[in-house]
């Protein structure tokens, strides 16, 4: 979970709202080591949303994908990494392309420098990367 469950964790806040509650499953399923091998976050959100969050590196067919059903519609992210995005509304079903930068990082360290060169607050301030570790805490039991 602390691998790239992290940042799956941020998409869900950003998303959805912060989080009010938080319940884990973590296993060590294949690899007999120190850190968890498989890790099952269930969130309530503050509004009543509800997400799971599955954080594997002991399966077959790794996938990095994200769901959201609601009463008017659904959003599928077939690979988070990919851009691609598929919106089912009442009305309609479409396909988004959301092309990624080439460097993953470069545009989070890009913003950052210039929020420090223009002195103003980056597009991720500190505040949501210890958020994120709080909720972290919470899924490790601390």
């Amino acid at each position: 979970m602390m691998d790239m469950g992290c940042h799956r964790i941020e998409i869900f806040t950003n998303l959805l709202g912060p989080i009010k509650e938080t319940k884990s499953f973590l296993n060590n399923i294949l690899f007999q080591r120190e850190v968890e091998d498989m890790a099952t976050a269930h969130f309530t959100f503050k509004n009543g949303a509800t997400g799971v969050l599955i954080s594997a590196h002991a399966v077959k067919e790794p996938k990095d994908t994200l769901d959201i059903y609601g009463n008017k519609g659904s959003i599928h992210v077939p690979n988070l990494n990919e851009g691609t995005i598929h919106v089912v509304t009442e009305s309609e079903t479409r396909m988004e392309k959301h092309p990624n930068h080439s460097n993953f990082h470069q545009p989070l360290l890009d913003d950052f420098v210039s929020s420090v060169l223009g002195n103003r607050i980056p597009a991720i301030p500190g505040e949501t990367g210890l958020e994120i570790n709080r909720i972290l805490d919470k899924i490790y039991g601390r």
